[in-house]
């Protein structure tokens, strides 16, 4: 059985060098089998355990309010609360706990939104256990990691802040986007995507809405700043 050891503070405020002794971790995902399994893969390291398990966002709030732990493990969706919110409100209530996700669908666009959230560390699903455990150690001595499979698929700008259209869009808005800029029309940005012309106007509206944007005009403004069309 491990040993566990107290600690008077939040470990992410030890030096920036330090390696934690022992990091205890709470567990957010809302499938019993996974949760399961991270538990037997936390039993193979030497320097941190699993010490909180919940199954949705109001779970995961209240362990991390309760539970003493060092950094909290959170899937991208929980069936009460999108992640990204459950960050901010985790930032707002536990702001000495920091968040390493794990995603499944890793979606440049979630990534964005969940780092912006105040996400420390960012991890696929599909990534070696290593990389999971690395992600857990920085965060836990507060600095932020980011999957390498995933770094491909994002652009910073000169504050190393996730920046650009793709990180903010969906796919498909993005699509929608970079089709409105070329000039078309409702009806045959419909007929190109296979989709209803409501569909189109719904992405239409939440694209203006992510970008701050009002008018198809400044859309067009917008493509042509971040070269989507020539």
């Amino acid at each position: 059985m491990k040993n566990q050891t107290s600690h008077g503070s939040p470990r992410h405020n030890a030096p920036i060098d330090a390696a934690p002794p022992f990091i205890r971790v709470l567990s957010a995902d809302n499938h019993t089998i996974f949760r399961a399994a991270l538990r037997a893969l936390f039993d193979t390291t030497p320097d941190m355990t699993i010490v909180g398990e919940a199954g949705n966002g109001s779970e995961a709030l209240k362990h991390a309010r309760s539970t003493a732990a060092e950094v909290m493990l959170l899937a991208t969706s929980l069936p009460d609360t999108p992640g990204a919110d459950l960050l901010l409100h985790l930032g707002r209530h536990c702001p000495g706990l920091p968040c390493v996700v794990l995603c499944q669908n890793c979606e440049p666009a979630t990534v964005m939104r969940a780092l912006k959230a105040g996400a420390y560390g960012y991890v696929s699903k599909e990534a070696d256990p290593q990389v999971l455990f690395t992600a857990i150690r920085k965060a836990a001595t507060g600095r932020r990691y980011i999957d390498p499979a995933l770094l491909d698929t994002l652009r910073f700008d000169e504050e190393g802040e996730v920046n650009g259209p793709e990180q903010l869009l969906s796919r498909r808005e993005y699509q929608v986007l970079k089709l409105f800029a070329e000039g078309h029309s409702p009806t045959r940005i419909a007929s190109l995507l296979n989709l209803s012309v409501k569909t189109v106007s719904t992405h239409k509206t939440r694209v203006l809405q992510k970008t701050g944007l009002s008018t198809t005009a400044d859309l067009v403004r917008y493509a042509f700043r971040h070269k989507l069309v020539a």
